[in-house]
């Protein structure tokens, strides 16, 4: 007796909390130590950060997208809301157990300890609006059959996005 192609292989509930749980770790995991080796080497060069931030977009991008296509492999019929709320969730638990496990180690390595809530809060709207793009991005990459609207949606998104920033700075 063989599944159909389209029948999902675990419960809808149960694939969103293993794959967020799971790709949160690995996140954390993977901005803690950016944050701290690059720390580490440089100190307080600027370049330096740069690099740090451009590694920790990567890394966010490549988990988030990651686990919701991974989650969407495994239950197709999973409503696009879910799929979003997925990559907020693995963003922003993320950003929760790298701020834990930072204040954690600046407790152990440094004399000035930095408070879990100082940490969390400092980087919380960041974590936020990337995560909130990136499972934008892949919910039309994963849902919109059209190859080229996909890419027109995807390319208004982004142009929306510059646009916020250029003139929603102001």
């Amino acid at each position: 007796m063989s599944k159909k192609k389209n029948e999902p292989i675990l419960p809808q509930n149960v694939i969103l909390i293993q794959v967020g749980l799971l790709c949160a770790s690995i996140l954390a995991i993977l901005t803690l130590t950016i944050n701290y080796f690059g720390d580490r080497i440089a100190g307080d060069s600027s370049f330096v950060a740069k690099i740090q931030v451009g590694l920790m977009l990567f890394a966010a991008w490549l988990v988030i997208s990651s686990g919701m296509r991974a989650a969407f492999k495994m239950n197709r019929q999973i409503p696009s809301v879910w799929l979003f709320v997925l990559g907020l969730g693995i963003g922003i638990l993320a950003h929760m157990m790298q701020s834990l496990g930072y204040s954690y180690l600046m407790k152990r390595t440094v004399d000035e300890a930095v408070p879990f809530f100082a940490s969390f809060f400092r980087g919380f709207l960041p974590a936020l609006s990337v995560s909130a793009f990136i499972a934008i991005m892949s919910v039309i990459a994963l849902k919109v059959a059209n190859p080229n609207h996909r890419i027109a949606l995807q390319v208004l998104l982004v142009v929306v996005l510059i646009l916020l920033i250029l003139y929603g700075i102001k």
